[in-house]
């Protein structure tokens, strides 16, 4: 096998809420256009995000709540910082959560 024929597997991480749901999608979307053999990985910060994307069932994409990534540590660092600054606490944990 030559390397053009060798498809790497690509792992994208990401976290959003309802309010940016549509920018996801079109993450998503982008990816299905451009990337041959992909996962996003999509961390759901509410129940509505979570329920729409499941229900959505789109291929390449791979869901995580919350529990799934808290840990003790991180609980408490979302007891003092707002919804924003906890997302960016977060993002170092996702590649972790596979």
């Amino acid at each position: 096998m030559t390397s053009a024929t060798v498809s790497l597997q690509r792992h994208f991480c990401t976290l959003f809420d309802r309010g940016f749901l549509f920018k996801g999608l079109a993450l998503y979307k982008s990816l299905m256009k451009h990337a041959v053999n992909f996962t996003l990985w999509i961390l759901c910060m509410d129940t509505e995000t979570y329920n729409v994307l499941k229900q959505l069932n789109l291929p390449n994409v791979r869901l995580l709540t919350l529990s799934d990534v808290e840990d003790e540590q991180l609980q408490t660092a979302k007891q003092n910082r707002s919804s924003r600054k906890y997302c960016f606490t977060l993002s170092p944990s996702l590649p972790l959560s596979r």
